[in-house]
């Protein structure tokens, strides 16, 4: 077992890049913001990503946005490439994102205040659609890289089970 970013004493909201080739995830900046950073996992060198203060970001694969989320339970931004400032993504009927997986149909998020349903996002459009109710509270959401597939972590304290879903929606 090696550190992948040794300089860093506490990261949060690991993710994997779409290419494959490095690990997104934060480390505070201070009380209130979070820093994103990139470890390319060829060399284990970290950069931050410029103008992100994030806790968890994702590559979109449509357009090569940043889909970050700067805080526990906020809203979703996109960071376009070479963009001035972010665009919120998140709807506003579904208050703040209990976690979120980003894949080429859009963004598969579970709200906070509902965390017994998935939501599909469409970023171009803000539209959101209610694709899965679950019969209990989940934490966080990930796709597999064939995109038919969902790994959702149930929120039963003190234990949290992963759960597997084959798409069928």
């Amino acid at each position: 077992v090696q550190r992948l970013a040794p300089d860093a004493d506490e990261v949060n909201g690991i993710s994997w890049s779409r290419t494959g080739d490095s690990i997104y995830y934060s480390r505070p900046m201070d009380a209130a913001q979070d820093q994103l950073w990139k470890v390319r996992i060829s060399d284990r060198r970290s950069l931050p990503v410029n103008g992100v203060t994030a806790i968890t970001a994702q590559d979109n694969p449509t357009d090569g946005s940043l889909i970050a989320s700067p805080g526990p339970y906020p809203k979703l931004y996109s960071y376009p490439p070479g963009a001035a400032k972010p665009d919120l993504l998140w709807p506003t009927e579904l208050k703040s994102a209990r976690g979120f997986a980003v894949s080429a149909n859009g963004i598969y998020a579970i709200p906070r205040r509902n965390e017994k349903t998935i939501w599909l996002i469409h970023p171009e459009s803000r539209a959101a659609e209610l694709v899965l109710t679950l019969p209990f509270p989940a934490r966080s959401i990930q796709i597999l890289r064939d995109g038919n597939s969902l790994f959702i972590t149930e929120d039963a304290p003190p234990r949290h089970s992963l759960v597997f879903l084959k798409r069928f929606w």
